[in-house]
């Protein structure tokens, strides 16, 4: 047994593990890049960054390091540069560790006048909300999945002695929500309205509505105001509709035009324009049975459907089982850095929530945006730069102090950063990059260190260097160091000078 641990232990500080090691962890690392940049950066994490063999990669490189300080006896004093040189990188990988686990980022929006204390996180979390009576119950999990693949998941939590299970059954890249006839469904109408941002999409069943502003939607509902609305009901296996204004009506297929008067009621027709009150509405899909399905967009563009000109959203679709009734959800979004997109269903006697995409984070104080300022170049309208002039306002600490926030010129307070990043389209808000990374300075440590012992090595009398210094080329080797180092210096003097003037 003995020889066998030591066996292992010879294996996992053997050089040629080593080299391995490193050599995958640039590979993937660089493959990542490539997979980032052809499939997006939820697809490179759930592949690559989040991977257990990506930290196994790792692990086994300080186990690696550390091993090899002992084996060689790096803390002997004529080796302490090569001692450092180790040390260094295992603050980088436990730096790295800690940003990995513990730290996390963001974005904050806020408009001009307005405080703002919560972002969104980059990270892309399975949300379940389950409510029974006066409890409720969350599950918040980080999910990384993409349709090349990723991690799959189930989880669990117990509601009264009784398990919900949510767990992983499939994922969409690019999916499309659609009505489909299902005898055993209940009755749909699927339609879009056109709005100054792009179409909406939307699946009205019986007892719900939607607010679009000038124009309410219900279905089988009374109207809770006198706001202009059109009302489907269903009755006799027919969905009809009425409004309390006048309807322009098209169908789609021929041009055929009517216009409806108010407070008359009429058959709903798929494939027809509705304009109410100046709010284009297309009815797609009338079924007295059906369900909502998610698709593939290349199966549902197959079908003869037209293509939505928007941004493709993904879906995950997972299996949730609660008290011996299982149901199959899909959840829309796109990952990382964005919010999903929540739904609703009931199994039994608890009312879940579910949500896939980015969530709110808290912070312990506030940001106030006294004003935004974008400057342009003279005589064209691309910015030249832009910048954030807020007040940080932490009530706990009695802290009201102003900042100023541009490119290069961050805030950092209370453990967090804040870069700027973007800004609204009518320049009356900021977009703020948040990082919380309590890994930094272990890996600021490293970076030290690996500073140090490069010095420490050119200078050693021990090292190649010194043994160069040592021979006939003594004077020469000794003349090219220095002026290499006063050169190296000298350079770092500019940006040193920037980021010290930054700061002040």
């Amino acid at each position: 047994m003995n020889t066998v641990i030591k066996n292992v232990w010879s294996f996992l500080i053997s050089m040629k593990l080593m080299v391995v090691l490193v050599l995958l962890f640039a590979i993937a690392s660089g493959v990542a890049t490539f997979i980032e940049n052809d499939h997006g950066i939820n697809t490179s994490w759930a592949l690559v960054y989040s991977s257990r063999w990506f930290e196994a990669i790792q692990v086994l490189l300080g186990i690696s390091i550390i091993g090899n300080i002992f084996r060689y006896k790096m803390y002997q004093k004529k080796k302490i540069p090569v001692f450092i040189f180790h040390v260094a990188f295992l603050f980088v990988l436990v730096g790295s560790g800690i940003t990995r686990y513990y730290g996390y980022e963001g974005v904050m929006h806020i408009r001009e006048g307005a405080m703002q204390n919560e972002m969104i996180s980059s990270d892309a979390f399975l949300q379940v909300t389950a409510t029974k009576g006066d409890e409720e119950h969350k599950l918040e999990e980080i999910v990384y999945i993409s349709e090349l693949g990723g991690r799959k998941f189930d989880y669990s939590m117990d509601i009264d002695g009784k398990e919900l299970e949510v767990s992983y059954k499939d994922f969409i890249g690019k999916a499309v929500k659609t009505a489909v006839a299902d005898e055993k469904g209940e009755p749909l109408v699927s339609f879009v309205i056109s709005t100054p941002q792009g179409p909406d999409s939307y699946f009205l069943k019986r007892g719900q509505y939607v607010d679009a502003g000038p124009l309410l939607v219900y279905f089988d509902r009374a109207p809770i105001s006198r706001t202009p609305y059109i009302r489907f009901m269903h009755k006799n296996n027919t969905i009809t509709f009425i409004s309390n204004v006048p309807i322009q009506w098209m169908r789609m297929a021929d041009r055929k035009q009517k216009v409806f008067q108010a407070n008359t009621e009429h058959p709903l027709e798929g494939g027809s324009l509705y304009t109410v009150n100046g709010v284009q509405l297309v009815v797609k899909s009338v079924l007295n049975k059906g369900r909502v399905s998610v698709v593939d967009e290349a199966e549902y563009l197959a079908e003869g459907h037209m293509k939505m000109n928007t941004e493709p959203l993904s879906a995950l679709i997972v299996d949730v089982e609660y008290d011996g009734e299982q149901r199959e959800i899909a959840l829309m979004g796109k990952g990382k850095r964005y919010k999903g997109f929540t739904e609703m269903v009931t199994i039994g006697d608890v009312e879940l929530s579910l949500e896939w995409g980015s969530k709110m984070l808290r912070l312990p104080f506030s940001l106030w945006l006294r004003d935004f300022i974008l400057v342009k170049y003279p005589g064209s309208m691309s910015p030249s730069s832009y910048e954030s002039h807020v007040t940080v306002i932490d009530e706990a600490n009695g802290v009201r102090e102003p900042y100023h926030i541009y490119m290069n010129h961050i805030l950092d307070y209370g453990g967090f950063l804040f870069f700027q990043s973007s800004y609204d389209k009518d320049e009356q808000g900021t977009i703020l990059s948040v990082n919380h990374d309590p890994g930094k300075w272990p890996t600021y440590l490293g970076y030290a260190l690996l500073a140090i012992g490069f010095i420490l090595t050119l200078l050693s009398p021990h090292s190649r260097f010194g043994k160069l210094a040592r021979t006939k080329y003594e004077l020469n080797a000794t003349a090219a160091v220095f002026v290499a180092l006063f050169v190296a210096l000298s350079s770092s003097q500019p940006l040193l000078a920037k980021y010290t003037e930054a700061l002040i």
